[in-house]
């Protein structure tokens, strides 16, 4: 056990002592006690849960860049790989050191070899026993080097290549998850627990326990924010990546059926008024949002939820070109004519809203209009947080698809074949295998690739994924190799992408987790002021 590790099992547990004797101090019965440490340990185990999760990803990849070390300094030495395979089981490293998934997939591998399977079709045979999607990937490259005939020792130093940066940026989330467990514990556990100790020692625990106490019922309250104050902390450590919600497109049907939205698509007269005042904004401004609802709008194609799931590929690569049906508008002066729409829908509806109000308060007849309209401008921000969101997921998944796609075609490939192996790595439903499937659509169409690749790039505002990507245009358009050598060397320069996207989404974490930290403070604070609350009543009766 690291010293990390240890250091935080033993504040993990100094903390249940300390809530522990806290609820034994307030309750004076050890049963209940009992019980109360119990509920405040089961929190935490969810984020240690899915820690644990993560451990057993890093001990497949680990695993397997030992195996495929080992493989590549045979191939060095000059032997076969499928000699190298087949006796790579034992030798590479020993089995109590392996993870229990790689080692069954070594079993499962060994048998199919044995029952004369060709080596390609054994390695990609029983990949999904292996945990970690990235172990999965190097498998999937290997079997390919294979199937081409082509260098084994390139696609293997490839793979080592990503399994050990993978492995190194999540030694960096994990540290960072492990600070984030230590802060909560401490900024959690520790104010409410010392709190109800020392108001023990001062001999004021009567009055707290006594429900017709003023000092009870903000106690009760302060108990209240700390355990929001868990439950938030707990749903940021153990958020999933944020994916397009049904509800979404509910939103913005119920929404397209207002009157200003319904006059800005079906009534002409009343386009150059909205248009107008959608000049009122700064063109900066209107630039940046409309390139960000573009980028954003790729996770909500990418999306099954957002379409019926029997929808073809076809059908999905048209997405993007309805929502412009007449082909007169272009989808920019669209968007922003909509956006303003939806901004006087705001304007009216808390009008009428500012008027009934107003009957009877009458502040309200200025408030609801301008509280709606305020309403109406978040939406441009949720455009612009949707957008960094699906931003963080292609710059998760842009590593992948270059590395692969450029060892591919180093090896020979051809174009479309290289795309097509590339997608079948990535995760679907996620917007990088949409857009690639889009590309896959117009080749098999007849049609360049390199559009799809432009627009893509012109999305992104990483310089190195530009590059990369218009690259990859060139490529496809020129075809000369030295373009292929420097798309290699630009390849693998994304791996600093993984990187960037992981620091981005633990800012995203922190940030989030300011909200339980000032709900820790304001329950300690309404901790401190009980008493002094307590005697200020008690001298305004006399």
């Amino acid at each position: 056990m690291t010293t990390r590790r240890l250091r935080s099992l033993l504040i993990y547990l100094l903390s249940m002592g300390l809530v522990f004797a806290a609820a034994l101090t307030y309750f004076a019965r050890l049963r209940i006690s009992i019980v109360v440490a119990l509920i405040f340990a089961f929190i935490p185990y969810l984020s240690i849960q899915h820690y644990l999760g993560q451990k057993a990803q890093q001990a497949c990849r680990s695993t397997a860049v030992l195996y495929l070390q080992h493989l590549l300094s045979g191939l060095t030495g000059g032997k076969s790989l499928e000699k190298m395979v087949r006796q790579a089981g034992a030798q590479f490293c020993p089995a109590a050191l392996q993870s229990a998934d790689f080692r069954q997939w070594l079993t499962y591998l060994s048998r199919d070899l044995d029952a004369q399977m060709p080596l390609s079709q054994a390695l990609s045979a029983h990949q999904a026993v292996l945990v970690s999607q990235d172990v999965r990937t190097a498998i999937s490259m290997l079997a390919k080097s294979v199937q081409l005939g082509a260098r084994a020792q390139d696609f293997m130093e490839s793979a080592i290549k990503m399994l050990n940066e993978q492995d190194r940026l999540a030694e960096e989330v994990a540290a960072e998850n492990a600070r984030d467990r230590l802060e909560a514990t401490v900024l959690n556990y520790l104010p409410l627990a010392l709190a109800i100790i020392l108001r023990r020692m001062w001999g004021q625990t009567t009055q707290i326990s006594d429900p017709s106490s003023r000092q009870f019922w903000l106690t009760l309250l302060s108990f209240c924010f700390l355990l929001l104050s868990w439950l938030l902390s707990t749903f940021v450590k153990i958020k999933k990546e944020p994916a397009y919600k049904p509800r979404d497109q509910a939103r913005a049907t119920i929404s397209s059926g207002f009157i200003m939205q319904r006059l800005a698509v079906s009534r002409p007269a009343w386009h150059p008024l909205i248009d107008r005042l959608g000049s009122l904004y700064p063109a900066a401004r209107r630039l940046k949002l409309y390139q960000a609802f573009s980028l954003s709008q790729l996770a909500v194609a990418a999306s099954p939820k957002a379409m019926p799931a029997d929808l073809s590929a076809q059908a999905r690569s048209g997405l993007a070109d309805s929502h412009n049906p007449s082909g007169q508008l272009p989808d920019y002066l669209q968007f922003i004519r909509r956006l303003t729409a939806a901004k006087l829908d705001a304007l009216l509806i808390g009008s009428l809203g500012g008027l009934l109000v107003g009957l009877f308060w009458f502040p309200g007849l200025y408030l609801f209009p301008i509280f709606s309209l305020m309403i109406a401008f978040t939406r441009d921000q949720q455009i612009l947080e949707r957008a960094k969101e699906t931003e963080l997921q292609l710059l998760h998944d842009l590593p992948y698809f270059l590395v692969i796609g450029s060892r591919l075609l180093e090896a020979g490939m051809s174009m479309t074949q290289a795309i097509k192996f590339s997608s079948e790595q990535l995760v679907p439903e996620r917007p990088l295998y949409w857009v690639i499937s889009r590309i896959l659509v117009r080749i098999s169409s007849g049609l360049p690739a390199g559009p799809e690749l432009a627009v893509l790039a012109a999305r992104l505002a990483t310089p190195t994924a530009q590059s990369a990507l218009m690259l990859l245009e060139q490529y496809e358009r020129m075809g000369q190799p030295h373009i292929l050598s420097r798309l290699s060397e630009q390849a693998s320069r994304c791996w600093e992408l993984l990187s960037y996207g992981m620091r981005k989404r633990a800012e995203q974490r922190a940030a989030l987790l300011l909200i339980p930290m000032m709900l820790d403070l304001l329950s300690v604070i309404l901790l401190a002021m009980a008493p002094s609350l307590e005697l200020l009543s008690q001298g305004l009766l006399f």
